[in-house]
């Protein structure tokens, strides 16, 4: 398996350790747990490291169930097409369990599976691409970036996709300094901008959270990405 380099367009290779059967039949990476393989010939997903090129194999319910692509949601589920099962499968990566749907037909071969979270996004940026070119190709290298959002817990989406907490909190400093009005040196409103910045940090932490820490207590550290991992410690 190896690694592209968007902006050399250069293929590094890499051997992986750890994996079954032949080479892998699917590969899919989302922020939220890292780069997964599907194999074939092994009947398994895997999640791949990248820095020593080792698999840790899972194995679906079923056994030889024939899996040929793996997909995420942003829940951080892999979805996955069981072809010789004739099945879709999801697995749940927190709860190390397994899900499993027959699909319709007499003898159905599931071949592929695809999430179409991001659809709506790409959706609009193709509607933009034949007026406004550069538009839409910022929304394409954008869309990781604006949805991360999506890897938290539902209840914290509405709240993660503004930055109206921010928006409120540097009008609270630019009120308190107003009140001043004059300050010598760079040096003396610091003392300031800090004791606004604590205030409302004890507020947060107390009666007027803004965000439930109990949400964030279902979040695998050791399996998320390292912006969750930091949320999830500081919360």
């Amino acid at each position: 398996m190896g690694q592209a380099e968007r902006d050399t367009r250069q293929i590094s290779p890499g051997a992986l350790s750890g994996a079954r059967g032949y080479s892998p039949y699917g590969i899919h990476h989302f922020p939220a747990g890292g780069v997964w393989l599907s194999s074939l010939a092994g009947s398994y997903i895997g999640q791949v490291d990248p820095e020593t090129g080792r698999v840790t194999a899972v194995d679906p319910s079923t056994p030889d169930a024939g899996t040929r692509r793996v997909w995420s949601d942003s829940a951080g589920n892999l979805w996955v097409s069981e072809g010789n099962a004739g099945q879709l499968a999801r697995y749940d990566r927190r709860a190390g369990a397994w899900d499993e749907w027959r699909l319709p037909g007499d003898d159905p071969a599931a071949y592929a599976v695809h999430v179409a979270e991001g659809a709506t996004w790409r959706h609009v940026a193709d509607q933009l691409r034949a007026r406004w070119p550069k538009l839409a190709g910022l929304m394409d290298e954008s869309e990781h970036d604006v949805l991360a959002y999506m890897a938290f817990p539902a209840q914290h989406r509405t709240k993660l996709h503004s930055t109206n907490p921010l928006e409120r909190l540097n009008k609270e400093v630019k009120r308190r300094a107003d009140v001043v009005g004059i300050f010598p040196n760079e040096d003396a409103i610091i003392p300031l901008i800090g004791a606004v910045l604590f205030e409302q940090n004890d507020e947060w932490l107390g009666q007027h959270r803004y965000m439930q820490v109990e949400a964030f207590s279902r979040i695998d550290a050791a399996e998320s990405d390292p912006l969750l991992s930091i949320a999830a410690q500081a919360a």
